[in-house]
């Protein structure tokens, strides 16, 4: 395009003109330095002693002599008819009048720019909310992601979460006693609780999972394993921490942190309420009036109270996979035989 580099060489100052004869010089292009200085201060475009050989008197691989042709006539206005330039007949020009606004009929969405099936497009607006996309929503949507990423990682190191995974033993397998034995007692149970998948699915979810037995029989293996294997979360309760002084589900009436821990733990069980099996380990350790709390949620209205995060809450758990299970051993830690005071005062509890 040798016209638009004529146009450009009278568009420079002196300060331009030296750095682009300098830089034409380091290419290898040789000229008449006197002539092209001549011809660019009388504002023509003096390219006459400008050639296309380099150093070497070979073709450089800067050619100009059509800037050269079209320069005939220094002293030539650039808006004057006679200009080289303006005779140029290589572009084509026209003039026409383009519409800036443009509609869109017969529109059926609800979109909020739809107004009576009728889309309106216009350029100026579409830059304005274009700029404001840009510069407003995109860096607000980012600060928002950021925030949710840390508000949720915050969450899930106050809650804890991976610790209510259930874990079980690598070494546990599944026997013959196990499977003949145990499984079907607390399947059948859990059914009852939770209900089964098919055409037999209860309506009418109700029980609790009650095991005795002397320590290290494997009470806590067994159901971390059943947990494990039917996706639930092992929401396991340490009895012991609670102690025969809290008879509340209130954190607030906790004695101590780690009462209070435990606690929270039992709400955050009914906060979740689906796919939760709450595990309340060494009853025997906990005051009767406590545990009289959990007899609403094996019958059949599945409703308990608590305490979230300071308020209280009722939770119904029916037609939830929510299910309750306690475990203690046969005698407490004064030697007497654990009796099951929820039901009588009298009545022993049969060792299983």
């Amino acid at each position: 395009m040798p016209e638009a580099i004529a146009v450009l060489l009278t568009q420079l100052n002196d300060a331009q003109r030296e750095a682009l004869v300098q830089r034409l010089t380091d290419s290898g292009a040789t000229f008449n330095k006197g002539a092209f200085n001549k011809g660019l201060s009388a504002k023509g475009l003096g390219n006459q002693g400008l050639n296309s050989t380099g150093a070497s008197g070979t073709p450089s691989a800067l050619s100009f002599s059509a800037i050269t042709s079209s320069a005939t006539s220094s002293t030539t206005s650039l808006t004057s008819i006679n200009n080289p330039l303006n005779q140029v007949q290589s572009f084509e020009r026209s003039t026409g009048k383009v519409s800036l606004e443009i509609q869109v009929n017969n529109l059926l969405g609800e979109h909020i720019r739809i107004h009576q099936q009728t889309l309106t497009f216009a350029v100026d607006d579409f830059l304005n909310r274009l700029h404001h996309h840009d510069t407003q929503v995109i860096p607000a949507y980012r600060r928002y992601l950021a925030m949710r990423s840390e508000i949720l990682h915050d969450s899930k190191e106050t809650l804890r979460l991976d610790e209510f995974m259930p874990r079980p033993l690598s070494s546990f397998v599944r026997n013959r006693l196990i499977n003949e034995s145990y499984l079907p007692l607390i399947g059948d149970n859990l059914a009852k609780q939770m209900g089964t998948v098919g055409e037999d699915k209860r309506t009418d979810l109700m029980g609790i999972l009650m095991m005795i037995s002397p320590p290290g029989y494997g009470k806590t293996t067994l159901m971390e394993y059943v947990a494990n294997r039917l996706g639930l979360i092992f929401m396991k309760i340490n009895c012991p921490s609670l102690g025969h002084d809290v008879t509340s589900l209130d954190p607030e009436k906790a004695p101590n942190a780690t009462a209070r821990e435990e606690l929270n733990k039992i709400n955050l069980a009914f906060e979740m309420g689906n796919n939760v099996m709450l595990y309340l380990d060494d009853i025997q350790h906990t005051h009767a009036e406590f545990l009289q709390k959990f007899i609403s949620l094996g019958d059949g209205t599945r409703r308990i109270d608590g305490v979230w995060q300071g308020k209280t809450k009722t939770y119904d758990m029916r037609g939830k996979k929510f299910c309750v299970v306690m475990a203690g051993n046969p005698y407490t830690e004064s030697g007497e035989a654990l009796k099951c005071q929820t039901c009588s005062p009298t009545v022993p509890i049969s060792i299983t």
